[in-house]
């Protein structure tokens, strides 16, 4: 429940509204006992941190990733200093793989930037 009510406050419009349709569904089933733990429960998910601009692009953040297109950031830091970054999807190289890790990924990203790195040909004097 924690989890659907996460995503009502925090995700865009169209997914926020799914994680309430969910959440009333698994209300309306529950026995009464259920229903009054729930509504007494501490677990809230407060949405005030999440401005209506970022939400806004929640959604085309979302469709970027399923059609595996890059996406492009502008943002501002601490000290005020505005950026852009252009992030591409996760690679196809990370696929669900039993017992495979984030770390074992990275790991093999690395060796490949090392190998890159190698083969480059670097002007300069011979030695």
């Amino acid at each position: 429940m924690l989890g659907a009510r996460i995503v009502r406050a925090w995700a865009d419009r169209k997914l926020a509204s799914a994680a309430e349709e969910a959440l009333q569904k698994i209300e309306a089933v529950l026995p009464a006992r259920l229903k009054l733990q729930l509504s007494e429960s501490a677990l809230m998910a407060p949405g005030f941190h999440i401005t209506a601009q970022v939400r806004s692009g929640l959604e085309d953040l979302r469709r970027a990733i399923r059609e595996r297109r890059k996406a492009r950031f502008h943002y501002v830091d601490k000290a005020r200093a505005g950026s852009e970054r252009v992030v591409h999807p996760s690679d196809e190289r990370f696929e669900s793989v039993p017992g495979q890790t984030l770390a074992d990924f990275l790991a093999l990203v690395e060796a490949e930037h090392r190998e890159r790195k190698n083969l480059q040909v670097r002007p300069g004097k011979p030695r």
